[in-house]
């Protein structure tokens, strides 16, 4: 059993407060890992991959990282105005400890604790590849058979791109497909929930381009968000299963993952959520 502990406010710093220390100790040796979680508290590097010029505007990224001085956690959080966060670590496949930092909500100052649910955004691409492999395992699904093969009532557009050599799951999964990015995300219209062709199609109420071959597959590297929902309809084609009831059966249920979703948020699952803030720190 772990260690609970309740919220505590620390110093505000422009125009909010931070809430700390909703935290559990789950490792065996308590003193060790309560000195580890002290270590990244107090001395927590800044990496940096632009190099800016001295008005702060970016001028170049650069092919490897910057190591910046270290600070506090905290700290850090105050200066690049972060609201909250949660961390989690991993230790010999176990869950060592949890700790929550900050609140989900500026206004309300709402502390974070450790069932606030966080929008996983890209982390939740490697969870989308480890579910198409396991199909891939199963023989369900080849890694380089053409995807359009298994696609029903929407297929990858054909173009110039595609005559020679066509998409496969392995080029999807290493973002050589050629399928485009898209730039701007997946914007939707207020108070809708796109479906998945329509977020393919690009057609209202998405925000999005649609799913368009730019260059040959295999001939260079382009991240592609589409192309990963693009491995969405093909999961849901094979199996005859939505995304979400996927994972929960082949992860998160086996990973005892139980707050976990591939779905827009309802209501009461909103109420769990961190709110989105701005760059200054405000909610919007």
């Amino acid at each position: 059993m772990g260690v609970f502990f309740q919220p505590d406010k620390v110093t505000s710093h422009e125009g909010y407060a931070m809430n700390k220390s909703i935290h559990r100790v789950l490792g065996k040796n308590k003193e060790e890992v309560s000195k580890k979680i002290q270590k990244i508290e107090s001395s927590l590097f800044a990496v940096e991959n632009k190099s800016k010029d001295e008005k702060g505007d970016i001028v170049d990224v650069l092919p490897y990282p910057i190591i910046d001085d270290e600070k506090p956690l905290i700290e850090r959080m105050l200066e690049c105005k972060v609201p909250g966060l949660c961390i989690a670590v991993i230790n010999e496949f176990e869950i060592e400890w949890i700790k929550s930092y900050g609140v989900k909500n500026t206004n309300t100052q709402e502390p974070i604790t450790l069932d606030t649910i966080f929008q996983a955004a890209s982390i939740s691409k490697p969870m989308v590849a480890t579910l198409a492999l396991q199909l891939v395992e199963k023989n369900k699904l080849d890694l380089d058979e053409p995807t359009n093969n298994k696609l029903k009532n929407w297929c990858i557009p054909e173009s110039e791109f595609t005559k020679t050599k066509e998409i496969t799951l392995r080029h999807i999964l290493t973002h050589t497909s050629g399928i485009n990015m898209p730039f701007g995300g997946f914007g939707r219209e207020e108070g809708s929930t796109p479906t998945i062709l329509q977020t393919l199609r690009g057609e209202s109420p998405a925000k999005n381009d649609p799913v368009k071959v730019e260059f040959e597959p295999e001939s260079r590297h382009q991240y592609s968000n589409l192309g990963f929902i693009v491995i969405e309809k093909l999961l849901q084609d094979v199996t005859g299963k939505n995304l979400n009831e996927l994972a929960k059966e082949m992860l998160f249920e086996p990973l005892g993952m139980t707050n976990s979703y591939f779905l827009f948020p309802s209501e009461e699952l909103q109420k769990q959520m961190i709110y989105p803030h701005n760059e200054d720190g405000t909610v919007f």
